[in-house]
């Protein structure tokens, strides 16, 4: 009996608070002081606040601003990276995840538009463009400047400007090897179909998936295409080498360009599986040397021909004598950064060098940080960015201020280790500096 009692009295009790709370009441306050609970879509403005401490003390008209300005953008053309899978994600579908993203990992530059990095990516880098390149580049730098000038409109301060950042460059598996040397692995490179994405024991490959005996021309809208944007360390002619799959003389052959190149009709010698191969111009086997301009904003393009050719990997040097079946890739990447505009100089005058390496399957390693200027300069605390995040883990060269002059001078030359993301077929690094200027 006691036990029903009780039941009863728990359960009298509960409704008098679910009574309290449906009137906006809080159990225990004053009269007419409203609950703090809220009700709503995920994805809606909160009034009240963010959803993240990283949103603490923001405004609600920043975040509506930027709701209705670069989060439509990026939402609708970045979320299968940076949705959730891949840091910053700033095209999160919660909107204050996304806002915060942005704003925490200084991707808008809100006292020079056109130096923000959500801007730069698409412009300068050429990353992942969902149609033409310049022209998504213009659409986020309108929607960055509209959410400017939303911002302003509410009298309300805008984010913090960029600092000293370079472009990124990356992922390591592309600079391994030196300053003349490229490495592409299959599973880097962007796929329109038939193209298609196939497992070989670790390793990845692409080829066509129709295999229905067809001979395409390099007007032919239905052929399989893979993209890989890079960034060539040198101007030079390169050779071009690729891990290869061509069983028989109906199934050897692909069409290879690297950015507005002419298409080379790689006719391949027949493989026994996967083998390396050197391109060549036509059924003759002409050698041949691509000429590559190092302008940041390089593209390299695997087109179907015959649709039996498979391809693991590509690897671009400069050394006429290498061979990569020899497998003597160098472990370091000799990695440099041109931040001659950082100080208003032209390019060449002042460049940031480091060398590279995955350490294990957890950290890179990176180490000899130097400069080679033409001018007078103060340096501060420069610091890695991986996929546009620093770590506060990362610290380690925090303590390098100098003043350098002209010619090259090491700022440090320890090593330090770097957290791995995503892995060397994916992450991507740039610097910032709290200091850079001339003296």
């Amino acid at each position: 009996m006691k036990n029903i009692k009780s039941k009863l009295i728990l359960v009298s009790l509960m409704g008098v608070m679910l009574i309290g709370y449906t009137h906006c009441g809080v159990p225990g306050a004053g009269k007419g002081t409203k609950s703090s609970l809220t009700f709503g879509h995920a994805q809606a403005p909160n009034p009240g606040g963010s959803a993240n401490e990283s949103n603490a003390g923001t405004s609600t008209g920043k975040i509506v601003a930027f709701s209705t300005t670069i989060w439509p953008v990026t939402k609708n053309n970045c979320a299968s990276c940076h949705g959730s899978i891949q840091q910053p994600l700033h095209a999160a579908s919660d909107m204050n995840t996304a806002f915060s993203s942005a704003i925490t990992n200084q991707k808008i530059d809100t006292a020079s538009p056109s130096r923000s990095r959500l801007y730069l990516k698409l412009k300068d880098e050429r990353h992942n463009c969902w149609s033409d390149c310049d022209t998504n580049a213009a659409e986020m730098l309108a929607a960055i400047e509209s959410y400017i000038s939303a911002v302003s409109s509410t009298g309300e301060s805008s984010p913090e400007p960029q600092g000293l950042e370079t472009l990124e460059k990356g992922p390591l598996s592309s600079l391994m090897g030196g300053v003349d040397q490229m490495l592409f692995s299959a599973e880097q490179f962007m796929l329109q179909t038939p193209f298609v994405l196939k497992q070989d024991g670790a390793e990845y490959y692409f080829e066509n998936q129709n295999n229905n005996g067809q001979l395409l021309g390099t007007n032919n809208g239905n052929a399989g295409r893979a993209y890989y944007n890079f960034s060539a360390p040198n101007s030079g002619d390169y050779n071009i080498w690729a891990l290869v799959r061509a069983p028989s003389g109906s199934d050897d052959s692909f069409f290879f360009k690297v950015d507005g190149s002419q298409y080379y009709e790689w006719h391949i010698d027949n493989t026994n599986g996967f083998e390396w191969r050197k391109l060549t111009h036509s059924t003759r086997r002409d050698p041949v040397k691509v000429p590559i301009v190092a302008t940041g904003n390089n593209q390299l393009e695997v087109r179907q021909r015959e649709d039996g050719t498979a391809l693991k990997l590509v690897y671009v040097t400069e050394d006429d004598d290498f061979d990569p079946a020899s497998g003597s890739f160098s472990s370091f990447a000799e990695v440099s950064y041109d931040i001659s505009s950082l100080v208003g100089l032209g390019n060449g005058a002042v460049v940031f060098k480091l060398s590279m390496r995955s350490f294990d399957d957890y950290t890179y390693e990176v180490s000899n940080l130097r400069i080679q200027t033409q001018s007078r300069l103060r340096i501060k605390a420069p610091k890695i960015m991986v996929n546009g995040r620093h770590s506060s883990q990362h610290n380690t060269y925090n303590y390098v201020e100098m003043t350098i002059e002209p010619g090259e001078t090491v700022l440090a030359s320890y090593a330090m280790l770097v957290l791995k993301e995503n892995g060397d077929d994916v992450d991507r690094f740039a610097w910032q500096f709290d200091e850079l200027e001339l003296q």
